[in-house]
């Protein structure tokens, strides 16, 4: 709503989602969209940053989501990156906010981001239940 023009409703919207919160399951991912929306970016941090203290599942699209695009230059974002454990985005040539590819970073880092705590013999049990569970499939699907 905030994006169309229509900033009443879009707090009010916001509103309603704040007050739903209290009571019941309310992510606050989509009350961060409506403050983005509104170009009230100090507010849509506020919620990003609960976002991430309750560890809400949207935010695995933070980097990718179009929606965010207003934030990706503000420092905030950088660190709310950073905090998870994202890859920071760069500006290109082109003015565009881009991140690592998942080739680069699984080059540079392997399957395994650092910050999991996954030991030795556990990483080599789970490439071989991967390598196995491929080989597999494939025989499913020669065999059907």
């Amino acid at each position: 709503m905030g994006l169309t023009g229509d900033r009443e409703e879009a707090l009010a919207i916001a509103s309603q989602l704040e007050q739903r919160r209290r009571s019941a399951y309310c992510p606050a991912f989509p009350i961060a969209w409506v403050y983005i929306g509104l170009g009230d970016h100090d507010r849509a941090f506020e919620w990003l940053t609960r976002a991430h203290d309750d560890r809400d599942g949207w935010l695995c699209w933070l980097r990718s989501f179009w929606v965010t695009t207003p934030l990706r230059a503000d420092p905030r974002f950088q660190a709310l990156l950073r905090r998870m454990n994202f890859p920071e985005t760069t500006k290109t040539d082109d003015g565009r906010y881009r991140a690592p590819r998942c080739s680069t970073l699984l080059a540079e880092q392997g399957p395994f981001p650092p910050t999991l705590s996954v030991d030795t013999d556990t990483r080599r049990a789970m490439k071989g239940q991967v390598a196995r569970g491929s080989a597999t499939n494939s025989e499913t699907r020669n065999s059907t």
